[in-house]
């Protein structure tokens, strides 16, 4: 390189309006990435597992006593509970007087007879209001044919 060359780079890269930045967008990568690790370990006894991570649905996942052991963190954004509010509760905390006594019926006996259902509930939020809620929820079995959880998968219902 020319010292004219080196000159001209020199005297280029001091007309740019250079600013550093912090590079915080590793920070969403690595939410993520903690995310999908915690949701991982939920599904290590699973028989079939899966990346549901794929859907843009609310993630709730519950053991044999129905007690939720993971939430995904878009659910603040449905019903304001962040997941460390709801870990080892029941989902019956979204339930209240207007909920469908129909629906909990239905979904009761799916539960009882370890079968897959799909209900639209009314819920409660955080605040008290009111949303409605589409679940579908499926059992998930260890390598033995046991049950060891359930997988809901929540949205808005339109």
């Amino acid at each position: 390189m020319t010292e004219a060359h080196a000159n001209a780079i020199f005297k280029f890269h001091q007309k740019l309006k250079i600013i550093n930045t912090p590079l915080v967008c590793w920070d969403i990568f690595s939410i993520q990435q903690m995310e999908y690790n915690e949701f991982s370990s939920v599904q290590k006894t699973w028989k079939e597992k899966e990346d549901y991570f794929k859907e843009n649905d609310v993630l709730i996942v519950t053991n044999t006593r129905f007690e939720i052991v993971y939430a995904s963190k878009n659910m603040h954004e449905m019903n304001g509970y962040y997941p460390k509010d709801v870990l080892g509760k029941s989902p019956k905390m979204f339930q209240g007087p207007l909920t469908s006594a129909k629906a909990l019926d239905n979904i009761r006996i799916a539960v009882k007879n370890q079968l897959p259902f799909k209900e639209i509930v009314t819920n409660y939020k955080k605040d008290g209001s009111l949303y409605e809620c589409e679940i579908k929820a499926v059992p998930k079995f260890d390598a033995k044919g046991n049950l060891v959880s359930y997988i809901a998968f929540e949205r808005l219902a339109s």
